[in-house]
């Protein structure tokens, strides 16, 4: 049992985790300069980290951002960067590349994570022919 839950440990990765990597593979694969590698890094841990307390208050009011607030929230985050002199607009333009590759690869979950509602039974839309019950 131990060897199962510490398989799936390993194998879970934070959206940061995730971001990191993709940021790592363009780097390799030349789309993003060497340079540049750690001055992305660090605008991604602090994106990451004003996503989480944005997930933190969101979570407490009981709203859930949905996935074009989500984006309009990073790309706000990216630009704060800009103007705080942290990112030029060429290295916001790559992070925002990163970003659009590695939400591609990951099925959408992460900051805004949004899970299925759970199908219920319906009592009154029975088919009556074979007995059978009908999903709402």
């Amino acid at each position: 049992m131990t060897s199962i839950s510490a398989a799936s440990a390993q194998s879970y990765q934070s959206p940061l985790q995730k971001l990191q990597n993709e940021l790592l593979s363009e780097v390799n694969s030349g789309v993003i300069s060497s340079s540049d590698k750690d001055v992305l890094s660090a605008a991604l841990t602090d994106i990451d980290s004003a996503m989480q307390s944005s997930r933190a208050s969101d979570q407490a009011s009981g709203t859930r951002p949905s996935p074009e607030e989500m984006k309009s929230k990073i790309d706000d985050l990216i630009s704060s960067q800009v103007s705080s002199g942290k990112l030029t607009s060429e290295q916001a333009t790559e992070l925002q590349g990163v970003f659009k590759a590695a939400f591609a690869k990951w099925p959408r979950r992460g900051w805004g994570c949004r899970w299925p509602r759970r199908r219920r039974w319906s009592a009154s839309r029975r088919s009556s022919a074979r007995g059978r019950r009908v999903l709402k």
